[in-house]
């Protein structure tokens, strides 16, 4: 084979009746080992021509992965594409597992914030509208 782009290999098709025809079409795949025997009973330029179609769609197939590998290693940052098409990847976290159940761990005595006696300051934070219509309440009803 010279190039793989510089011709186009002709592909082999195998119709029902077993007969070998030769066309641009993909073959069907996958062969059976009858089909197969079929096409090398029928001497050595069925089998060749079985081989460059084999090649041809091997050669296609590969063409199309890189083209796909291509596409999903462009992200922002080493193409033109916008930020917001990046995958999201999620980074591992640097702590190690210790063994222990997550949350409070038994016999631990939680501490809750008392409220003050007598606070230094207090804030008032007045009510100005109403919360579920969001009409003024310091307006004349």
């Amino acid at each position: 084979m010279e190039g793989r782009k510089s011709h186009q290999i002709l592909t082999t098709v195998i119709n029902p009746d077993n007969s070998l025809s030769s066309s641009q079409s993909s073959t069907s795949l996958p062969l059976s080992r009858e089909d197969i025997l079929q096409i090398y009973d029928k001497g050595p330029d069925a089998v060749v021509a079985l081989i460059q179609t084999l090649c041809a769609i091997i050669i296609r197939l590969e063409e199309r992965v890189k083209s796909l590998e291509d596409q999903t290693n462009k992200n922002s940052r080493n193409s033109s594409k916008p930020p917001s098409t990046d995958t999201i990847r999620k980074t591992r976290s640097q702590r190690k597992p210790s063994g222990k159940p997550v949350g409070g761990q038994k016999g631990h005595k939680g501490h809750t914030l008392e409220m003050a006696e007598k606070p230094d300051y207090k804030i008032v934070h007045p009510v100005t509208q109403c919360e579920s219509c969001g009409r003024s309440l310091w307006q004349n009803v």
